[in-house]
């Protein structure tokens, strides 16, 4: 999502009023929210997306929950 973010700022970068504003802004927008919205698995943009650059990679935990029982 930063890249995504970091690209859509790029092209707002000199717009200083409504007209300025890039025509194919607003269905790009709507593209990469309806991506993201979807599988991740089948996300079209490599890198891009929450996963990061590798979105098949597993994280490991560093910290475990200990449930109390209590009579």
């Amino acid at each position: 999502m930063r890249r995504i973010r970091a690209d859509l700022v790029r092209q707002m970068a000199g717009v200083d009023a409504i007209g300025e504003i890039p025509f194919g802004i607003v269905p790009q927008i709507h593209a990469h929210a309806a991506a993201l919205l979807g599988d991740p698995k089948w996300f079209p943009f490599d890198g891009l997306g929450c996963g990061g650059d590798q979105p098949d990679q597993s994280l490991g935990f560093d910290q475990e929950t200990l449930i109390g029982h209590y009579e």
